[in-house]
């Protein structure tokens, strides 16, 4: 009797942690599937109510599920702490947990990961996560034996089984009806929405990582041009950070957050902006990988990717040294095979200091990478800070702070849309003038070298339109601030010269609608590098001109 009365005393405490997390922490969760179907005017309280029984009883099972393999009160601990954790940054950011998020963090390095975490997380986290854990821990250990335990186990999740297929049964059309078009919404359920993107994050990549490793681009060749004479190419390649075209001013934005940038323009100083410009993903770990795949975005798969190589790998086929400057969290395994350098390891150089470096260290970065070697046909990544997020205030230095006032704050709902916005600008501001001290070092390696330089953004950002925030939502949900990016081509004289670079072709292409999908192509193509890879249709220098 008293190992029933324990037996009891266990699935009860289950009952109720899976309720405490059914009505406190999957708020956010709630608040999305009441404007899903407000907005498909379905407004059914009985629905509601289905909704609520079958987010508990789907907690519910999980609990009971995992409790097969662990005990009952490590699961319930977990899940508290775990939840409320998810629930804060679902609640603050509109973040959703799905496969790209986990491998998000699971691929973030300490310094990024640590602009999320807050003093109102900390809180929230202790109060409401480990305060019940707690009390859930101090409850009595004794448990039943094994088989008996797993016994109950089994029958009580084929109750549940039963129960939830009922549940859903009463309201098979609204089910089907609500979740065809919004699939998403079960990884907002808190915390198996995460438990689950982490298990299908781990089923892809895990495979992904004994398969055979696909070359690309072995027949690249690089043939130097008859109008190089002495010189030597030199193409810079920016990988921006959490740019979004909406807040640059060369995409008309009401302020002027590119003044620099601009002036060139208006000079007619070989620069050209394209003001359609759409990302192949909403995060680094997708974006950057895919920026220089072969594949395009409707063919590209990021665990696929690791497995074969991509633009660089190809650029050395052709002979090109081609090295990665790094003041991020790194290239998520594009610069595997090529040669790296971190700015953050790099002694004595300015603009840094403990907490990191500004962007402007990437052009001394690149000085000593030069420097080390004889001039040779060299492509060379920069890949930004940019405007990363939350702690925008940090992207630039007090001298670029012109928009006033400003959050100081990593938690943006703690601050006014208006002063998220003017830190955002701020760092688009350092941004304009990182891309223009860029070109005029470019113009000072004249004697040495035929100069480029290609711009594009990874992906955008959310500024609490929607009440969303950062970046990282679905593709397919992600509203146009996540997805629609700055990008711009810049040619020296030279290099306009000696590559057959045509400016009418390339005035044609700029409000042309183009994505990630074209870069690889055009640099192939502005470049000159012959391959079969090459697709002329996706070259945005040639105008889709075969050269």
């Amino acid at each position: 009797m008293k190992i029933w009365h324990k037996a009891r005393e266990e699935h009860g405490m289950m009952v109720i942690v899976a309720v405490l997390i059914t009505l406190f922490f999957n708020l956010g969760f709630f608040s999305s599937v009441t404007e899903l179907l407000h907005r498909a005017e379905h407004n059914a309280l009985m629905f509601h109510f289905s909704i609520a029984v079958s987010v508990f009883l789907w907690i519910l099972f999980y609990m009971l599920l995992l409790s097969l393999f662990v005990s009952t009160r490590v699961v319930a601990v977990v899940f508290l702490v775990l939840s409320a954790v998810i629930a804060f940054v679902q609640n603050e950011y509109r973040v959703i947990f799905d496969e790209t998020m986990i491998r998000n963090l699971v691929e973030t390095d300490i310094h990024e990961a640590s602009d999320l975490i807050s003093l109102r997380w900390v809180a929230f986290v202790l109060l409401a996560g480990v305060v019940p854990a707690v009390l859930v821990w101090r409850q009595t250990s004794l448990q039943p034996g094994l088989l008996y335990r797993i016994r109950r186990k089994l029958g009580y999740l084929s109750l549940l089984l039963v129960v939830f297929t009922a549940n859903v049964y009463a309201f098979s059309g609204d089910y089907a009806s609500l979740l065809r078009n919004n699939r998403y919404i079960r990884d907002e359920i808190v915390p198996t929405g995460f438990l689950y993107s982490t298990y299908k994050y781990a089923k892809e990549s895990l495979p992904a990582m004994h398969r055979d490793f696909v070359k690309v681009g072995q027949d690249a060749q690089f043939v130097t041009t008859s109008g190089l004479a002495e010189k030597k190419m030199l193409f810079v390649v920016v990988v921006g950070e959490t740019a979004r075209a909406a807040n640059f001013g060369l995409s008309g934005y009401t302020r002027n957050t590119t003044p620099l940038l601009a002036q060139r323009i208006a000079n007619k100083d070989n620069l050209y902006y394209f003001d359609d410009f759409y990302s192949c993903g909403t995060s680094t770990t997708i974006s950057v990988p895919c920026m220089f795949s072969a594949e395009n975005q409707n063919t590209f798969d990021v665990d696929d990717e690791k497995s074969q190589e991509n633009l660089l790998d190809l650029l050395t086929h052709a002979g090109l040294r081609v090295v990665w400057i790094d003041n991020n969290s790194g290239c998520k395994g594009v610069c595997d095979r090529v040669e790296t350098i971190k700015v953050s390891d790099m002694p004595a150089l300015k603009n840094c200091d403990k907490d990191g470096c500004f962007d402007e260290a990437l052009v001394q970065a690149m000085d000593k990478a030069l420097d080390e070697k004889v001039a040779e046909n060299t492509v060379i990544v920069l890949h930004q800070q940019g405007s990363h997020g939350p702690a925008y205030y940090e992207r630039a230095p007090q001298a670029f702070h012109q928009f006033q006032p400003t959050c100081h704050s990593n938690n943006l709902p703690d601050c006014t849309h208006n002063e998220i916005v003017n830190s955002y600008d701020n760092s688009i501001l350092y941004t304009d003038y990182v891309l223009n001290g860029i070109i005029d070092h470019l113009q000072q390696l004249s004697s040495r070298y035929a100069t480029a330089m290609l711009y594009a953004s990874d992906h955008g950002e959310s500024l609490g339109e929607h009440g969303l925030y950062l970046h990282g939502m679905p593709y397919s949900i992600s509203p146009d601030e996540q997805r629609h990016v700055p990008a711009l081509l810049w040619f020296s004289d030279a290099y306009q010269q000696a590559f057959a670079i045509a400016p009418e072709q390339l005035q044609q292409q700029v409000s042309q609608r183009h994505s990630h999908d074209n870069i690889f192509h055009t640099l192939l193509g502005a470049m000159q590098v012959k391959t079969v890879a090459y697709q002329p249709r996706w070259d945005m220098v040639h105008g889709h001109q075969r050269i």
